[in-house]
């Protein structure tokens, strides 16, 4: 009689009389049972190691002590390497084969001494794991060497979990359907290589400084073969991910996280589409966004892009292309009220800009232009600068749907400052919010009549709303400033008729 107490029991009863009870007194548990893992012989040297791997009877080897590997080990069979010794390597070779399905290299150190090209570890056959190992490399961000920690052949899945890399080039490249990179720790690299047409999952991992986190290649991907279901969603990837810098170069789209100011500025280099998770992003210089490219943040309560106070003039975000749902804001101890000696300034529009559900705020110049045409202004919060718009000369814009609010001297300002003699372009100012905007709210210094439709908007009662100023004006700081009762807007004909009072 055998009893299995974690499975069955097992008569086996040869008489031909008698009886038997057979009894088994810790029965089943409804919780998970712990496998134990095979007991491991310990490897102290090489040699040693290279003698387990030739004993088929022997499932695990724990590596002992340090030892220095320069050649390439062929670990041939479904066995664990393990324990906490640290494998040194300097030259080209790979370190490890795992040609056996089911081979597992566990809790092993690399180190990699010379700066040289070199795959640790090579995966050749299915279904293989890494598991809480550490590479460290001498890799640093320009080199020209290509070390992989970890490289699958093509079509091979692997699980890679649980590991750190510190200063290898590549943590990996992955090019198999089923491969798994799960909750490890990447950083000073070039960041894990997966193949968008591979079916590769990626979660739980986290990173510190990276050229890139995750970098999916199109590897000769097409409509039919990229796997969109996988990568198409960069938000989502990178939140799987804890905010990881996500860069897809088949649908030049990427993801990033954890207000990383500098991936935002190599994003732009690469990307069409950029998308931002919560998070400030801390500006030491202003970025661009050129024409045809998109960052857009989840919102503009979550996301930041924060300009560092600066000495001379500056602009947070230069704009041909589009800017969404993100609040830019610029970072200063000034009062309100105090006088400006530099000329910080939020969005400086190019031809076709477009600026979306964003809010902008403390800046000199919230929104400029200069003599462009094509210009989108939608559904942002514009508030709490000196001037909120300012169109300089023949400026072609639709601005819809904003809110202009306590900015210090105008909401809008239309600045004739040097004529060209060029016909002025037409100005759509439609359904947007004005309200405490202390010089004015819509303020028109042109000379000659400006082409503007202003209708359906919402002014503040009792605010000072409507101007034609002189353009040698400038408003002072005397809070107790009147409106002159003879000024007359030459903005649209029959004005009053066009504006709604709240």
């Amino acid at each position: 009689v055998s009893a299995n107490k974690l499975t069955t029991v097992i008569g086996n009863f040869y008489t031909n009389e008698g009886s038997i009870d057979v009894i088994v007194e810790d029965g089943f548990t409804n919780g998970e049972e712990e496998i134990p893992l095979p007991d491991a012989v310990s490897a102290s040297s090489l040699d040693e190691l290279k003698r387990l791997l030739a004993d088929p009877d022997i499932d695990a080897i724990a590596l002992t002590s340090e030892m220095e590997i320069t050649e390439t080990i062929n670990v041939n069979r479904a066995v664990l390497l393990t324990g906490g010794a640290t494998i040194i390597t300097s030259g080209s070779n790979t370190v490890f084969t795992l040609s056996a399905e089911g081979a597992v290299i566990d809790g092993l150190r690399f180190s990699q001494k010379a700066n040289i090209s070199q795959s640790i570890i090579k995966v050749t056959a299915k279904n293989c794991e890494i598991r809480n190992c550490t590479f460290e490399g001498q890799y640093q961000d320009g080199n020209f060497e290509v070390t992989r920690a970890i490289l699958p052949n093509a079509g091979v899945a692997v699980t890679v979990e649980g590991n750190t890399f510190r200063n290898i080039r590549q943590p990996g490249y992955f090019q198999g359907d089923g491969v798994i990179l799960r909750n490890n720790y990447v950083e000073g690299t070039r960041g894990f290589v997966v193949c968008a047409n591979n079916e590769i999952t990626l979660e739980g991992n986290t990173f510190g400084e990276n050229a890139v986190d995750i970098a999916i290649i199109a590897n000769g991907a097409n409509e039919s073969t990229y796997k969109k279901e996988f990568y198409d969603d960069v938000r989502a990837l990178s939140e799987k991910n804890n905010g990881a810098f996500v860069e897809n170069q088949y649908s030049k789209t990427s993801a990033i996280g954890n207000g990383d100011s500098k991936a935002l500025s190599d994003a732009l280099k690469n990307a069409t589409t950029i998308e931002l998770l919560a998070g400030t992003f801390e500006l030491s210089e202003g970025v661009t966004i050129p024409a045809g490219k998109t960052v857009n943040g989840s919102s503009r309560d979550e996301v930041t892009l924060s300009m560092a106070e600066h000495t001379g003039n500056s602009w947070a975000v230069t704009l041909a292309g589009t800017l969404k749902n993100v609040s830019v804001i610029y970072d200063t101890e000034r009062g309100a009220g105090t006088a400006w000696t530099t000329n910080p300034g939020g969005i400086l529009f190019n031809a076709g800009g477009r600026l979306e559900g964003c809010r902008v705020a403390y800046f000199r110049n919230g929104l400029y232009a200069n003599n462009i045409d094509g210009i989108t202004i939608s559904n942002n919060i514009v508030d709490a600068n000196r001037t909120g718009i300012q169109f300089a000369n023949a400026v072609g814009a639709t601005v819809t749907y904003n809110t202009f609010s306590n900015n210090e001297t105008m909401g809008v300002l239309l600045q004739d400052l040097d004529p060209t003699g060029e016909a002025p372009k037409s100005i759509i100012v439609t359904d947007n919010v004005f309200d405490g905007n202390w010089f004015s709210d819509f303020e028109n210094r042109w000379a000659t009549e400006y082409p503007v439709d202003l209708s359906d908007n919402t002014f503040t009662k009792g605010s000072v709303v409507l101007k034609v100023q002189d353009s040698t004006g400038e408003p002072g700081g005397d809070a107790t400033f009147t409106k002159p009762a003879s000024q007359v807007a030459n903005i649209v004909t029959a004005l009053e008729k066009n504006v709604k009072y709240d």
